[in-house]
């Protein structure tokens, strides 16, 4: 159980520098949380209750969080990339004599571009038409026509 007051030790100072530190690196909030040895619900609501702490995490998150996008737009368009390999070595000095350079390409992964055009564009790609926009079953007229292709002359 933490003692009272424990928080003073992580929302200033050296425990601050700590949690922001977790939260660069692109630690999970129950990770930061288990790591100060406190519930999740607790460090929530001390993000409530001091808005200063709040701020630093935040801060703190919005680097891996900018590297996580640019990752997965990558990952949704796709890209190309010059890979090397060290192909052949000099038996007497052991040092690399050619680099080989290969262009490869990750091809665009269709899954990730539906979930950032859903996120990023909700009004142009969801999933469901919202109530209200739907129309009435009355209002609804379906015309098919089937045509007879001649079967009407058999008779």
């Amino acid at each position: 159980m933490p003692r009272k007051g424990l928080y003073r030790e992580w929302v200033e100072g050296k425990g601050l520098e700590n949690v922001c530190m977790w939260a660069k690196l692109g630690l999970m909030d129950k990770q930061i949380a288990g790591n100060m040895g406190i519930s999740l619900t607790t460090f929530y609501d001390w993000q409530k209750k001091f808005p200063a702490f709040a701020d630093a995490i935040k801060s703190a998150k919005a680097i891996p969080n900018l590297e996580l996008e640019n990752a997965m737009f990558d990952l949704a368009l796709g890209r190309t990339y010059v890979e090397e390999v060290k192909s052949i070595l000099d038996p007497k000095t052991g040092t690399v004599v050619r680099i080989e350079k290969t262009k490869k390409q990750i091809p665009p992964n269709p899954t990730t571009q539906i979930f950032l055009a859903k996120n990023r564009m909700p009004d142009k790609y969801k999933d469901r038409v919202p109530v209200a926009e739907r129309v009435d079953k009355e209002e609804q007229k379906v015309e098919i026509y089937i045509p007879d292709n001649g079967r009407d002359e058999a008779k």
